[in-house]
């Protein structure tokens, strides 16, 4: 009786949050994308009672990846507490903190053979706009021991569609009170990169898992989300891969202190009126 008293108290209490991942389409001439492996590696892995996934496939094109995923969010119902795009970009798993408001990259062209070099995506806009995604416990689970492939921290998300997508969607969704993130995952069919899709997939349910928990510790039963920036991840960071989960977030804060613009951030990030360098 006693069993069963508890089974209908964690019954009523757990809350599955729904977590829209967003994967691109294969590049013309390929069969696959990274992020389309990923994605269907995470649908085949064990379900958790804390996390419910729904998904979305976008097209390899500037702003209109975005639109598509809009288009997917807007008919879902309901609707998702969290939402993440994935995308492949070299052999590393990375968590990107940052999107910049800038296409450059004049050496690809989407699947439409629109190339952008120096293009701002929206003049309106600061230069850049940080990730809402619970980044510090997401990192930290993402490089626990028991993780088969463990991530990395990156500010730089390039300037292809990728960042172009992450920018406008994470615009678009901070004005509705949903952390929004983008995560590159390894290529396929890489002598160098020696990746298995299912470790991966795992490694991200792991840190969504980690993601989700910090959400629910900051939103009451019912209550919508209160947003708020977590301190953005750099490139430093990345050094941090071997450390204990249990030390990870008090080594992060220690190795961000002496970084300039990172102490804790508001949600709406202040504007950013600095002109692109030729780095960017």
């Amino acid at each position: 009786m006693k069993l069963f008293i508890l089974f209908i108290l964690l019954s009523t209490t757990l809350h599955a949050r729904r977590v829209m991942v967003t994967s691109f389409e294969p590049f013309p001439g390929r069969s696959d994308n990274g992020s389309q492996l990923t994605v269907d590696a995470l649908n085949q892995l064990p379900s958790t009672p804390d996390v419910e996934y729904v998904y979305c496939t976008l097209p390899i094109l500037y702003d209109q990846a975005a639109l598509k995923a809009q288009e997917c969010f807007e008919n879902m119902n309901p609707k998702p507490d969290m939402v993440i795009s994935t995308g492949e970009n070299g052999c590393n798993l990375r968590l990107e903190s940052k999107f910049m408001n800038l296409d450059a990259n004049a050496a690809l062209a989407d699947n439409s053979g629109i190339r952008r070099y120096f293009n701002r995506i929206d003049r309106s806009a600061p230069f850049h706009e940080l990730s809402t995604l619970p980044l510090t416990d997401m990192y930290c689970a993402g490089i626990d021991p028991s993780v088969a492939r463990r991530v990395t921290a990156s500010d730089n998300p390039g300037n292809f569609v990728c960042n172009n997508t992450a920018f406008i969607l994470n615009r678009f969704f901070k004005e509705r009170q949903i952390p929004y993130g983008f995560i590159h995952v390894p290529m396929p069919r890489s002598q160098d990169c020696q990746v298995e899709y299912p470790d991966v997939a795992q490694t991200i349910h792991t840190m969504i898992r980690a993601g989700v928990s910090a959400l629910n510790r900051n939103t009451p039963e019912g209550e919508p989300f209160s947003c708020e920036v977590q301190i953005p991840l750099v490139q430093q960071v990345a050094t941090l891969e071997n450390v204990a989960r249990i030390n990870c977030e008090n080594q992060m804060q220690r190795a961000l202190q002496n970084i300039p613009g990172a102490e804790k951030a508001p949600f709406i990030p202040k504007q950013n009126t600095s002109v692109p360098n030729s780095k960017n």
